[in-house]
């Protein structure tokens, strides 16, 4: 291996617009030159689900000729397919039928990526389908790498239908060596598990996108000003929304009302997916212009659940819009909506951001009564976490240079407005979530890095909750 950084140059340049997941050719924005760089994947990401399609993704250390050699069992790769690209990152598209198992390999002249073959499955429609939402990874050292590879390797025994990444996987994503932490150990995951990502701050900032969007090939809705999604399988309606620091432009909020409002007059599952902390205790905490223009529609939609990073660490909220609103003319379903925060994918957790040692402050929020209309600023105090307060029975593995701090404002409320918007518990620590959906109910777990549930320091308040289809 040599030279990383010089091969994942080519990543600052790569084209917008992969339409349909087929890549624009990198050639043609800057000719590179072969003989450096290292042999890195490969990758599987979600293009699509209906019908479901899939792309595989590797970079060559030279710019060369390279195929997808692939069979639908795994005697022998009698099949290929062409790449279509720079010579260096390389994307072979496919579709599945449902319940088929795709085995593969990368191969070039060379064959870069030896003997190992690779396998992913397209989900069995008779069977419940099963989600692992993972949220931000951010490998920046040797340590975060560690973290990300043993979250990697979990979720993969884990055999999801897919994985849902909510956002942040680089720490930067026009950065060479951001990149060059991340590869070499995403194929542990993802070289089985395809990957739906929803787009983080850190993944697009410098370059808005650019390397993150050639390097995931995805197939994102027309016409919208953000990169939006929506993923359609088991009667459920997945929305991957590019959200994070405001509001969304009201021509994506419109398309966003629509497609829920549609989903619930279908009777169908409504899961939405963002990167910003529409509601958290951490150290960026809520975000006000997603609460004031989120809350409502998912209240009078129904939204099942709704998932999100961006602080590094875990909480849920029960959420039950009502007597106070952001507006006066809000109409209340008044029916209870679960909040995830995971942002505990490898990253650094929140202790490192300076979750137990920051200073009191006051938040406003500008509320109005349902009954009266009377509005009313609420001022929310926001504490440090307690130190003090740690689950023991957590691994301290799982918290690297810090601890299992934990917030449950039944005990002790570190932020007023995490009582005000229903906060059940929340704990700094690496973990997954996972979502198992039938036809009747959705089933969402946090889990820590060995698969064990989140229980809390008592180990009597499993993270668990089943979410009736209403």
């Amino acid at each position: 291996m040599k030279h990383p950084l010089c091969l994942l140059l080519f990543l600052l340049i790569v084209p917008l617009g992969l339409s349909a997941c087929e890549p624009a050719s990198l050639a043609a924005r800057h000719p590179l030159e072969p003989g450096f760089g290292l042999d890195l994947g490969p990758w599987v990401t979600l293009a699509g689900t209906d019908p479901y399609r899939i792309c595989v993704s590797w970079l060559s250390d030279r710019r060369e000729r390279s195929w997808l050699a692939f069979s639908l069992d795994s005697t022998t790769l009698a099949l290929t397919q062409e790449t279509h690209d720079d010579g260096v990152l390389h994307h072979a598209c496919l579709p599945l039928e449902p319940g088929q198992t795709l085995f593969y390999r990368p191969q070039s002249t060379r064959a870069p990526f030896g003997d190992t073959l690779f396998s992913v499955r397209a989900p069995d429609p008779d069977q419940p389908l099963r989600l692992v939402i993972l949220g931000d990874v951010q490998p920046v050292d040797a340590g975060t790498m560690a973290s990300a590879a043993l979250l990697f390797d979990r979720v993969r025994e884990e055999a999801p239908d897919w994985v849902v990444q909510v956002g942040d996987i680089v720490q930067d994503g026009d950065e060479a060596v951001s990149w060059s932490r991340l590869l070499p150990v995403l194929p542990r995951m993802a070289g089985g598990v395809p990957m739906a990502l929803v787009p983080g701050n850190h993944d697009l900032r410098h370059d808005d996108g650019v390397t993150w969007t050639a390097g995931f090939p995805q197939e994102f809705e027309a016409g919208l000003d953000r990169r939006h999604r929506v993923l359609r399988a088991a009667n459920a309606r997945f929305i991957l929304l590019d959200a994070f620091y405001g509001a969304l432009s009201e021509r994506d909020l419109a398309w966003l009302e629509k497609e829920l409002a549609d989903a619930h007059d279908a009777g169908s599952w409504r899961f939405v997916f963002l990167h910003g902390a529409i509601l958290s205790s951490g150290m960026e905490g809520s975000d006000p212009d997603l609460q004031r223009q989120l809350i409502p529609l998912f209240d009078r939609t129904r939204v099942h659940a709704v998932f999100y990073g961006h602080d590094h660490m875990f909480e849920h909220h029960e959420v039950t819009y009502g007597p106070w609103l952001f507006s006066p003319d809000h109409v209340p379903v008044g029916r209870p909506i679960h909040y995830f925060l995971t942002g505990g994918g490898g990253a650094r957790l929140e202790h490192e951001y300076g979750l137990t040692e920051r200073p009191p402050t006051i938040k406003s929020r500008l509320l109005f009564h349902l009954e009266t209309g009377e509005p009313r600023v609420f001022k929310f105090r926001r504490l440090a976490w307690d130190a003090a307060r740690v689950n023991e029975l957590a691994d301290p593995a799982w918290s690297p240079g810090g601890a299992a701090y934990y917030h449950d404002c039944s005990e002790a409320c570190y932020q007023e407005e995490s009582a005000f918007w229903g906060q059940r518990y929340g704990e700094n620590v690496l973990h997954y979530l996972t979502l198992e959906l039938d036809d009747r109910e959705a089933v969402v777990t946090a889990r820590y890095p060995d698969g064990s549930v989140m229980a809390g320091p008592d180990g009597q308040t499993p993270q668990t909750w089943r979410i009736p289809r209403e």
